[in-house]
Order: C-alpha cells, then sequence, then structure tokens
C-alpha cells in the first residue's frame, strides 16, 4: 500500500475521498482501488 487519501482521477476529474494506491511487491503498475471495505473483505477470506 502506497497512500491513502482523497484522489481526483485526472482523466475524468472524480473525486475518490479514500482512495488506496496499491503497487505490486517487486514494482510493476500502481492501481487503485475506491473501495477500501472491499480491500477488508478480500483479506479476511
Amino acid at each position: 500500500m502506497q497512500f491513502i487519501g482523497e484522489w481526483e482521477d485526472p482523466r475524468t476529474r472524480r473525486v475518490i475521498p479514500e482512495a488506496v494506491f496499491l503497487r505490486a511487491e517487486g514494482g510493476g503498475i500502481e492501481w487503485v482501488v475506491d473501495d477500501h471495505q472491499a480491500l477488508r473483505q478480500a483479506d479476511a477470506r
């Protein structure tokens, strides 16, 4: 996990109040999750 907080997508101008930025272990392309609760649910499985 790299960052948690408000983020505005520069392409769509959509604001995500609690965005979570993730980066693959060992590097790679970062990705944004707009529902941090889904991460908790996935981690619990």
